[in-house]
């Protein structure tokens, strides 16, 4: 089963400076988070790839990191990543979802599931920074 964090941003368009203003205040934290790496995908998406010691999950959720840890060969010095997805849906999408600007957090992408912890701190941090709440889906 997947999961994600929806975060809804109060913007007409996709703020790239305010992105990379929030990713390096995610440094800031205390969470452990070493590095970043902003994909710019076009002028309606950008992901974001937070960095971290692999170590730092166990601080959020020490049972699953164990067993994660173990059945994927995980060291707790391996780098390891969390993918965030900025998006601005304009009015007149395909499927008629409503026109939006927004950042999530899927369980359902890469390491994401493994390192979720994490994951969820950073996106605390995030929606804090933005001064927006989480509508979880």
């Amino acid at each position: 089963m997947s999961w994600q964090l929806h975060f809804t941003l109060p913007w007409e368009a996709l703020r790239r400076d305010a992105i990379r203003a929030a990713a390096k205040h995610v440094l800031t934290c205390g969470l452990g988070v070493t590095r970043y790496e902003i994909d710019d995908a076009g002028p309606d998406h950008v992901s974001v790839f937070f960095y971290f010691p692999a170590a730092a999950e166990r601080r959020w959720e020490p049972w699953c990191a164990e067993r994660n840890f173990r059945a994927y060969e995980i060291a707790d010095d391996d780098e390891a990543s969390v993918h965030f997805q900025f998006e601005r849906i304009l009015p007149g999408h395909e499927h008629d979802l409503p026109p939006e600007t927004y950042f999530e957090f899927y369980s359902n992408i890469s390491g994401n599931k493994i390192f979720a912890g994490m994951g969820v701190e950073i996106a605390t941090c995030l929606g804090d920074y933005f001064g927006v709440e989480c509508r979880p889906d």
